[in-house]
């Protein structure tokens, strides 16, 4: 049986597991929303079929830290966790630099003013 320390992000766009090495935990992306036991019911299934084994949440059913207890060992997991994020490709992330364009809005006095005098 192994211990494994998880921290969850619900509500993402699709569901992704990998292990980060400088915290020593689980990073786990689920796509539900943290209602009614949705994201945990999904974060289990999803990682017991990923690992192959069973999965249980042994602690803190109600946050976004929890510790999972597998019929793995704790390398096993790990060792799990680290070949599947190897294989997944990062896809590109939005630009850092955008800015945000309003669109049927009045203009504002700050608008006005950075626009210099109305002739």
């Amino acid at each position: 049986m192994g211990k494994l320390k998880a921290r969850i992000t619900p509500n993402a766009r699709e569901f992704r597991a990998e292990f980060d090495e400088e915290t020593r935990e689980c990073r786990v992306w689920v796509p539900e929303k943290p209602e009614k036991n949705k994201a945990n019911k999904q974060l289990v299934k999803n990682l017991e079929k990923l690992f192959g084994c069973s999965v249980t949440i042994t602690r803190g059913a109600n946050s976004r830290n929890k510790i999972l207890e597998t019929s793995k060992t704790e390398q096993e997991v790990i060792a799990i966790l680290k070949s599947q994020s190897d294989s997944f490709e990062e896809r590109p992330r939005k630009r850092e630099n955008s800015t945000l364009i309003r669109t049927n809005t009045r203009p504002t006095r700050t608008m006005l003013r950075s626009c210099g005098p109305q002739v």
